[in-house]
């Protein structure tokens, strides 16, 4: 979702989009982060 926000808000304001390139970067590795976290519970 994030990354197609990116898309559709590039050719709206290029600065604002490139802005929340780190957003969609942290949005990534935090659902990583969680995944792994999630997986190594073994009582979750």
């Amino acid at each position: 979702m994030s990354t197609k926000l990116l898309d559709r808000s590039a050719p709206v304001d290029r600065t604002a989009s490139r802005l929340m390139a780190p957003y969609v970067a942290w949005r990534g590795f935090a659902g990583v982060l969680n995944e792994e976290i999630v997986r190594g519970d073994p009582h979750a």
